[in-house]
């Protein structure tokens, strides 16, 4: 199957037919041309490698609360520190992470409702 990502007409984005079988390398890939290296880093470090991982996580940026120093450089690709000591995720991280998830969802349910068609 192709897994390459559609532009439609209206410039929406479309996910290849295959998308829910795709599994570590070719997961990862996908997510980075989607959104970057540093979202498929995000995704990586917590082996969220396939898309059905990803529909079960309760949150994706619960990882960088843990206090270890191997985080540190995604938390700073990541998140804003704050002057008042609080951090948050940046707006354009989320919003991919929001966009990646809603993408993955609306492809499951077409392929859902395709193969009750058949």
């Amino acid at each position: 199957m192709n897994s390459d990502i559609g532009i439609n007409i209206d410039g929406s984005i479309s996910l290849p037919d295959d998308v829910m079988t795709l599994c570590d390398e070719k997961f990862f890939n996908l997510i980075c041309n989607l959104c970057g290296d540093t979202m498929a880093e995000l995704f990586r470090v917590q082996s969220i490698n396939t898309t059905r991982t990803l529909l079960r996580m309760n949150s994706v940026f619960s990882v960088l609360d843990l206090d270890s120093r191997e985080l540190d450089g995604l938390r700073e690709k990541v998140r804003f520190n704050l002057d008042d000591g609080t951090t948050i995720i940046k707006p354009g991280v989320a919003k991919n992470v929001h966009c990646i998830i809603s993408l993955v969802r609306l492809k499951e349910q077409q392929l859902n409702e395709k193969e009750k068609i058949l």
